[in-house]
């Protein structure tokens, strides 16, 4: 029922089932991702209304799970990216410089330690896609640059060569990673999952 509402768009409801729901001792860490998922949501459309303020304190609200559904949740690396880049956008929206700054250069600051490297790399990838996005926030285009050229060669290496589906993922992030900051509405969505169609026609795309 939680991922119906929430794949259905229907947060209000989800919102409401999460906070009557009594799952403390459970453990599994699906019920805190929802909440973190809901109010991304959330704030993510209140963006597109330009209204800054009020996204500002959805995304803010993202990580404060309620006790009866925190049991064992973590925030992965690319969720705390994604949060803190549109943290920093309504920061500079709402004239905050300063705190744009300050939230972007935390997201970038955020590297798993290499002994765990192998069994989260897609997450990595995420974290990367995401914080390139903070990079041209902060006018580090070329930078930037170069995170998105990890997102194509992570594509190409030998580990995930037969998983058509994962390299398809990347290869369309590498793509969408060029946009711009402002036009979030087309290298991002709602749940922070992007599923598009691009055509390849030369041998070097």
């Amino acid at each position: 029922l939680m991922s119906a509402y929430l794949y259905s768009g229907q947060y209000d409801k989800l919102e409401q089932l999460l906070l009557k729901s009594n799952l403390h001792t459970t453990h599994r860490i699906t019920f805190g991702s929802y909440w973190k998922s809901l109010k991304m949501a959330k704030g993510y459309n209140k963006l597109k209304k330009r209204l800054y303020k009020e996204a500002l304190a959805d995304f803010k609200d993202a990580v404060k799970v309620p006790q009866n559904i925190a049991q064992h949740y973590m925030a992965s690396f690319s969720d705390q990216a994604r949060r803190l880049f549109y943290i920093g956008y309504c920061n500079q929206k709402l004239g905050d410089s300063a705190e744009a700054k300050k939230t972007w250069e935390k997201a970038l600051k955020l590297k798993r330690d290499s002994r765990f490297q192998e069994g989260y790399n897609y997450d990595d990838v995420l974290t990367i896609y995401y914080q390139a996005f903070c990079l041209k926030g902060l006018g580090r285009y070329d930078e930037a640059r170069v995170y998105i050229k990890v997102l194509q060669e992570f594509a190409k290496a030998c580990t995930i060569a037969d998983n058509k589906s994962l390299q398809e993922q990347l290869l369309i992030r590498s793509i969408l990673g060029r946009e711009d900051v402002d036009n979030f509405e087309k290298w991002d969505t709602p749940l922070g999952t992007v599923n598009t169609k691009i055509e390849f026609n030369a041998p070097e795309e």
